[in-house]
């Protein structure tokens, strides 16, 4: 098997980077697919910008199991029609796969982990708001809870940097299909048939417009009015800014750097087109509030009508106790006698 795998690609290193004949369109069905269903992940590519790559042995796998070329077996047999497009083996696959690489439909990377300094800062960060979190619990939790939730988050922290081990891509001196993990960045990008109708509509839009001098008089009445008043809104809006900077800078000076007053705040601010006119105005003012003296009166008159009636309390208290006092005392000295 090494022996096969190690002529297979000789045979691929010697095949050209520029093939001649155009791609067919069964090459196009194929790359589509792959793009559509292959699972890619996004990462850096030479430090610069941001790619989408997919693993080789993931595409093979996808493409002999789950596509429309995969093989039918009937009585562990193959089924395969004259002209019929099947990825019965692996190494059917890897010349097909690498077909695609020379036409640049994507390209082989080569796969470099991230710097160990940067994983280990990280692991350290981690650890210390894991501690934190735990510090803010031991109030509520007992100590053992504490550690078994301190060393059961940790091994969760090491699980998951394992599974995500962080990679960034840089370019392969071999530019083969290989059937293993190798990293291969797509540089297929169809065009959606959505950009295709915008661009068709906009098109017709403009070419309408081109031929304004034969539309029906009513229509080019109406289109003349609605355009006044679009200008005479835009000026309006413009006016309406000027005019707000300017009572803005008048009533700040005057009012000594204290007083801020805007019209519509939010008309030149980056929000929606109802938002940036609502609401009409807003204002904060920092200086200090000076009361009124009338307040300062009925706030004293509050104060001393509590007091008033506490002093009636204790007199009227102390009258009873004095009077029920004498008639004790002169049933006593009757008695007495």
């Amino acid at each position: 098997m090494a022996e096969r795998k190690r002529s297979a690609t000789k045979k691929l290193e010697k095949l050209s980077m520029n093939p001649k004949t155009p791609m067919t369109k069964e090459q196009k069905e194929v790359t589509d697919w792959l793009k559509a269903n292959v699972p890619t992940k996004k990462t850096k590519f030479l430090h610069s910008h941001v790619v989408d790559y997919f693993c080789g042995n993931k595409a093979i796998d996808l493409l002999m199991t789950d596509s429309q070329w995969a093989p039918t077996y009937t009585k562990g047999k193959v089924e395969i029609e004259e002209g019929q497009l099947v990825f019965d083996t692996r190494e059917k696959c890897v010349e097909y796969m690498d077909s695609l690489l020379r036409y640049k439909m994507f390209h082989r990377a080569k796969k470099i982990p991230v710097a160990e300094k940067e994983k280990k800062e990280k692991k350290g960060k981690k650890k210390e708001e894991i501690v934190e979190t735990v510090e803010t619990k031991d109030d509520k939790t007992d100590t053992d809870m504490d550690k078994g939730s301190e060393t059961g988050e940790e091994e969760k922290v090491e699980k998951t940097e394992k599974k995500k081990r962080k990679i960034r891509l840089d370019m392969h001196l071999e530019q083969i299909f290989v059937d293993s993990s190798d990293a291969y960045v797509w540089l297929y990008d169809p065009i959606p048939w959505y950009y295709w109708v915008f661009g068709g509509g906009i098109c017709m839009v403009i070419i309408m417009f081109c031929l304004f001098p034969l539309w029906p008089r009513v229509i080019r009445r109406g289109t003349h009015w609605m355009a006044t008043a679009a200008v005479g809104f835009l000026i309006g809006v413009l006016i309406l800014g000027i005019l707000k900077y300017m009572i803005f800078g008048v009533l700040y000076l005057l009012s000594a750097r204290k007083f801020r007053f805007w019209i519509m705040p939010n008309l030149t601010k980056d929000v929606s087109f109802m938002a940036s006119f609502w609401p009409l105005y807003e204002y904060t003012y920092t200086g200090e509030f000076i009361e009124e003296e009338g307040g300062d009166d009925v706030a004293q008159l509050e104060s001393e009508e509590p007091a008033t009636k506490t002093d009636n309390a204790v007199h009227e208290e102390s009258d009873s106790n004095e009077s029920g006092k004498s008639g004790f005392e002169f049933v006593e000295k009757n008695k007495d006698e």
